[in-house]
Parts: C-alpha cells; sequence; structure tokens
C-alpha cells in the first residue's frame, strides 16, 4: 500500500509539474519581448514568437541554429559588423557574466534595413556553477534609434554643439 500511496503521489506531482510548465510556456509565448535560450555551445534550444518576428526566422528555425548562423548579421550601435565573439551569446559564455543592455542592430533575411535591438544575456548554471544554458531577451528600438540619427544628423548639420552641464 505504500508503494502504490507513494506512485500515487508521484504522478500527482507529474501532473502539477506538467501544468505549471505549460503556464510557463504559454507567459513565453505572449511576451512582447523576445526571448531566445542558447546551450554552452551556442544552440538555440527556445524562441518564442517575437523572436521570430525580430530575427526574421521561424521558431523552427531558428531551433538548433547556432549563434554564428549566417542567417543573420549583427552591428553595434555605430553600425560596425560584430565579430562572432562579440554577440551576447558568446560574452555570456567566454565570461560567464551576463550581458546588460546591449544596443545591437541585426539584418535578418527577409529585410533590406536593420533592426534595433536592446538586448541583455543572462547565463543560468547547473551545480558546480557549470553553465546550463544563456538566456537572452531583447526588444525592439528602431525608433529610438532613428530618432538618435536625425537627432544626430540635425546637431551636425546645424553647426550648434551640444554639452552637458554638471
Amino acid at each position: 500500500n505504500s508503494l502504490q500511496d507513494s506512485r500515487n503521489a508521484l504522478q500527482r506531482n507529474n501532473v502539477l509539474l506538467a501544468d505549471a510548465e505549460a503556464v510557463q510556456r504559454s507567459l513565453l509565448q505572449k511576451l512582447y519581448t523576445a526571448v531566445v535560450v542558447h546551450e554552452p555551445d551556442t544552440r538555440i534550444t527556445f524562441s518564442n514568437p517575437r523572436a521570430s518576428v525580430l530575427l526574421g526566422l521561424s521558431e523552427d528555425q531558428m531551433r538548433g541554429k547556432a549563434a554564428i548562423d549566417p542567417a543573420w548579421c549583427f552591428v553595434d550601435g555605430m553600425g560596425r559588423p560584430l565579430a562572432p565573439h562579440e554577440y551576447p551569446v558568446a560574452r555570456v559564455i567566454a565570461s560567464l557574466e551576463p550581458v546588460v543592455e546591449m544596443e545591437l542592430g541585426v539584418k535578418t533575411p527577409d529585410k533590406e534595413e536593420l533592426t534595433w535591438l536592446m538586448v541583455s544575456a543572462f547565463p543560468e548554471f547547473e551545480a558546480g556553477h557549470r553553465l546550463k544554458q544563456v538566456v537572452v531577451n531583447f526588444y525592439d528600438i528602431t525608433h529610438m534609434h532613428e530618432t538618435d540619427e536625425r537627432w544626430r544628423f540635425a546637431l551636425e548639420g546645424s553647426g550648434d554643439g551640444v554639452w552637458d552641464l554638471n
């Protein structure tokens, strides 16, 4: 009887765990912020629909891709191409430290113009401080980047200077 009670408790716990996982996945699917999860070798194991929109690839197309895949190209805030070791995922893997609010442009297969993103990436660890995965989240800042560009262009054209008084 004790063995049967243990089996029943285990089945109840498995059902509760599956329900909790379903709720978490549902929330991630509905976020307007993009989420991509990478293995320590940079392969993608999870992405949500917003990531698909911003990176121009379906969730199925992204799953299994490495961060250095030529399907997209990243540039820094000044438009200079990033080397693969400068990508947020690679930086987290190399340092085991988070990358927070890194401005990147991404050239996707489905668009000619860049999409500008604010990217943060965080390591998650297993026991023994071994890297388990890297969770990357990002959101579209294209409209802010374009406003900054227009502001810089207007200032350069006017011959006026801008400074901060401290």
